[in-house]
């Protein structure tokens, strides 16, 4: 038994010596079969030296031998039918592999990754993904690092600095920029190794051939040096001094068909392009052309040279260009050019009837016409059918005489023309040129200039709304660069005077109306929206409740295309992928009805079972005409609001803003209020008390938001729920009112048995709230004695009046300031200034949804979130409520300062996608294993931002995509 266990060892090892013979054996027989030579279509670019220095190494190691045929981009052969037949994508290169039934491959990592399957048992140049699984794992990083980071790069350099029709500024920075950060991130990897994968100093692999020819054309890129990065320098000196990438180099430089760098030609003249040279191997007396067998295809090859070529870094190159052609058996592409047609023959019969025809009456036959009846060609009919010399005489004679005729009229025209220009003066509009020095001044401050003379608000919006018109970018730079003066124009408070009066002040198309008349075909409606399925954010109206305005119909609009102007500022949606939709349902407002103006259909609004077909068919077209939309309701109805996100949340990607984004803003809001309150009194954050004076869609979708509050305190719902109080126009909502709406039940006190309460200060004094909060719509309703008594109840009393606009709030801030003697912690819905009493300076918070659905809306696209859930809302209100600056904190600040708007919502935006992983509903399953931070930094550098060109001028004729964004 011990001998037993001693010859083990010596057992396995002969075992394994046996094994790897017989691999050997098996990998020396495979490589023996494949007696037939690779076919390679390529040309002289990055990606083509990629894989013919592949195969000049194992051409070196294993004798593996291949043909090439050139592709040649002058002629765009790359576009030939039948070479995107082998590489649908159109592009170079495509490796053909007549060993293996003419398996093509195309993409060069994965002809790279081919290659080494099959034709490199040895793992010469790659590794052992089962013996050495981190080294083989470290290579395809790399290579797919290089497949997509460096060479999509460097090549947008190239084309921009080199290519391009026009000199972009912008974009040679950028994608210099570009290829100079990722030449950073190969210099810190070769800082201290030899190549990329492989353990120690690494081992030469496809990761390096693979990256190695782009950074080799570095000066194509507008990268004079690679002294900046001397690790990375080494690297490329130490790959090419290896003689088989030399004669890769060596012939790949003969299949260049790039012209020579030189000044680009002026646009709009007539001045030429670059020279480009010419095909060494065309046109040669020297070269030998062997047709193939099958007579496809013929390649070109060229006699074996003397002396070396002066491109040649080899002695002695052997490239496949300089071999005799090996014998061919499957199929080739054809030829690019056409064969010659075959004479063209007809019956004498048609012959004859053709002639009778022409002869007899050529004015009605003419040739076009007689070749379509006979199905012919028109220099046919010329041939066999050509007029006697009287004939042609006579119909020239007629036609001279059609065409004096013609002249005639034309002269006769004209002359009558200029009569007329000569008795009134010209109105054509003169030619439209810049200034001379428009250039030397700064346009952006030009706008702001020309809209703070603007008398009101009204006016503010309306020269706007015709800056991004005419110049989308300059819009929105300005927009971005003076956030806290525009944005009350563009949304709450000036966007209600602008709903108010839209049918008198409309100019131009802004949005998309999709009517009540439209059922049956209201995608046909969605589809003439020219975004598509590039779409990604879409808010809807029926404007049936704007802003506690009421039913505005058609009016609607601008809070649609006001919402989706913060979704860009706030959180750098892309322009082009918004949708602003407003449903025209009609009103049940009669003054519009009655106005001439009026734009919408003029009729009431449907009833229950007509409204929710048309939401059905409306929401179904939405989902297949842009399948990666998410749909924000805004300003419904109160019970259409909380019926339709029940009805939709779960089968689309929508959400509601007055309902959940509200709440989460309030959220955000109270938590750090109550934090500061109880700071004040010593008294838990569980012994607050909230009454909510409005049990409306928002008031009601915020009161149940805030019971999350209460949840995470470690409370149940019922306890939590207990904490809230609703007041409506009837007073405190009790669960034994008679006819109490469906919305209003869940907050309905059953512990209340008194004679109802429908005074705001007896309310108060039974519930003796920490918070008030008004969502009514009814201005001043929070009066003085109301805002006192909670003054004498709590230290620091929380006052939340949420109504929009400043014209519906319930208490104004400098009133609140006085009647608290500024002890009171304050949010509004719209925006108030700072006040200064008793020789200090109070800053007002704002309840702004802003704060949270451009993040909210940003991480749900990002994600790829099926649905809007409701702990993706809560986590957004949560990310709010932690954004607050040290300095912030300091203030007593309830929320953040708008002017940080944007990293606000890629925080936001990061907590959202964090939720919706959590819950399951996200469909990008990249961000999974991206720690935070790195998340983060790719969120902020998917935030758009307008692209202009010098002083803030933008072309006035752009749609604001600017950056490639979302």
């Amino acid at each position: 038994m011990t001998a037993l266990r001693r010859l083990a060892p010596i057992s396995r090892s002969l075992a394994a010596g046996q094994q790897r013979f017989l691999n050997q054996s098996s990998a020396d027989a495979s490589l023996r079969q494949f007696k037939q030579p690779l076919l390679l279509h390529t040309a002289g670019t990055p990606n083509g030296r990629k894989v013919s220095a592949l195969l000049e190494e194992l051409r070196a190691t294993t004798g593996l031998q291949y043909d090439v045929h050139k592709i040649d981009f002058s002629v765009n052969m790359q576009k030939a039918p039948w070479y995107v037949k082998l590489n649908p994508n159109g592009r170079i290169p495509v490796l053909v592999d007549r060993n293996r039934g003419d398996f093509t491959v195309f993409e060069t990592a994965a002809i790279l990754l081919y290659l080494e399957q099959h034709y490199d048992p040895e793992r010469v140049f790659s590794f052992d993904p089962v013996q050495e699984p981190n080294e083989y794992s470290e290579m395809l990083q790399w290579l797919f690092w290089a497949h997509g980071g460096l060479g999509p790069m460097q090549g947008q350099a190239g084309h921009f600095r080199n290519a391009a029709p026009l000199e972009i500024p912008y974009a040679q920075k950028r994608y210099t920029d570009e290829t100079e950060r990722l030449y950073g991130v190969l210099e810190l990897r070769l800082t201290d190794r030899d190549y990329l994968a492989g353990p120690g100093k690494g081992k030469y692999s496809i990761a390096d051939i693979n990256a190695h020819p782009w950074v080799m054309g570095h000066k194509w890129a507008g990268i004079e040096s690679l002294d900046k990065w001397p690790g990375m320098k080494r690297w490329i000196e130490r790959i090419a001094e290896r003689p088989t990438i030399q004669a890769g180099i060596c012939w790949t430089l003969q299949l260049r068909t790039y012209a020579t760098r030189g000044r680009r030609p002026k646009p709009g003249t007539s001045e030429k392009p670059a020279f480009h040279h010419p095909d060494p191997l065309v046109n040669n007396p020297k070269a030998v052309v062997t047709p193939l067998p099958d007579e496809d295809l013929t390649f070109i090859h060229r006699v074996p040279p003397t002396a070396p070529s002066p491109h040649s870094l080899a002695t002695a190159p052997t490239s496949p260009l300089l071999r005799p052609p090996a014998p061919v058996t499957g199929p080739l592409p054809p030829l690019m050019r056409k064969p010659a047609p075959e004479p063209e023959r007809a019956s004498d019969l048609v012959v004859a009837k053709i002639r009778h025809l022409r002869r007899s009456d050529p004015n009605t036959y003419t040739r076009l016409k007689l070749a379509e009846m006979f199905g012919v060609t028109v220099n046919f009919v010329g041939a066999i059918a050509a007029l006697k010399s009287s004939a042609r005489q006579a119909r020239l004679k007629i036609s001279e005489e059609k065409q004096a005729k013609m002249r005639e009229n034309w002269s006769e025209k004209k002359l009558t023309e200029r009569a007329i220009r000569a008795k009134r003066p010209c109105t054509q509009k003169p030619p439209r040129t810049t200034p001379p020095h428009f250039l030397n001044s700064d346009h952006r401050q030009r706008c702001l200039v020309q809209l703070r003379s603007k008398q009101n608000g009204l006016e503010k919006y309306i020269y706007l709304s015709g800056l991004k018109e005419r110049d989308p970018n300059l819009f929105y730079e300005v927009l971005l660069g003076n956030m806290l003066e525009i944005i009350p124009i563009l949304y709450t408070p000036t966007v209600g005077d602008a709903c108010s009066e839209y049918s008198h002040i409309w100019r131009h198309p802004e949005g998309l109306y999709v009517s009540i008349e439209n059922c049956g075909h209201i995608r046909d409606v969605l589809r003439t929206w020219p975004g598509g399925a590039t779409s990604r954010i879409a808010v809807v109206t029926d404007g049936s409740r704007i802003l506690g305005l009421g039913d505005l119909g058609a009016n609607g609009l601008p809070i649609s295309i006001g919402k989706l102007d913060l979704y860009i500022a706030g959180a750098g949606i892309k322009p082009a992928t918004t949708v602003p939709i407003c449903l025209d349902l009609g009103t049940n407002t009669q003054r519009f009805l009655d106005d001439p103006l009026y734009l919408g259909v003029r009729r009431n609004r449907p009833g229950v079972e007509e409204m929710d077909g048309f939401m059905t068919e409306f929401m179904e077209a939405m989902k297949e005409v842009f399948p990666s939309l998410l749909v924000q309701f805004e300003d419904f109805s109160t019970d259409n609001a909380f019926r339709y996100l029940e009805m939709f949340r779960s089968q689309y990607r929508c959400f509601n803003d007055d309902i959940q984004g509200t709440g989460a803003v309030v959220l955000s809001g109270f938590i750090n209020a109550a934090r500061i309150s109880s700071a004040a009194s010593g008294k838990p954050l569980t012994d607050h008390r909230i009454l909510f004076f409005g049990a409306g869609s928002a008031g009601i979708g915020v009161a149940k938001q805030l019971v999350s509050f209460f949840k995470m305190l470690g409370m149940s719902e019922e306890e939590s729920r207990s904490r809230i109080y609703t007041v409506d126009s009837k007073g405190l909502i009790t669960a034994d009112r008679k006819g109490l709406q469906e919305h209003k039940k869940y907050f309905a006190r059953t512990d209340y048995q008194g004679a109802p309460l429908t005074n705001l200060h007896d309310i108060i004094n039974y519930v003796k709230p920490t918070a008030l909060l008004g969502l009514s719509t009814v201005r001043n309703a929070f009066t003085e004695d109301v805002v006192r008594l909670m003054a004498s109840i709590n230290p620091r009393p929380i006052v939340f009046p949420l109504s929009n606009p400043v014209s519906l709030c319930e208490v104004d801030y400098v009133d609140a300031i006085h009647w608290t003697d500024s002890s009171v912690i304050f949010a509004s819905g719209s925006p108030y200034k700072p006040i200064e009493y008793a020789g200090k300076v109070y800053e007002p918070g704002q309840g702004n949804n802003m704060y949270i659905f451009p993040g909210i809306g940003m991480g749900a696209i990002l994600s790829k979130a099926r649905h809007v859930t409701s702990s993706m809302v809560e986590q957004a209100a949560i990310a709010l409520s932690e954004s607050l600056s040290n300095e912030e904190q300091s203030s007593d600040l309830v929320y953040p300062r708008l002017a940080r708007i944007r990293e606000i919502s890629a925080r936001i935006a990061l907590a959202v996608i964090r939720a919706a992983q959590e819950d399951g509903v996200d469909e990008n399953g990249l961000f999974r294993n991206l720690p935070d931070a790195a998340l983060l930094d790719y969120i902020k550098a998917k935030q758009w931002h307008p692209t202009l060109i010098q002083n803030g001028i933008g072309n006035g004729h752009g749609n604001g995509n600017g950056n490639h964004r979302l």
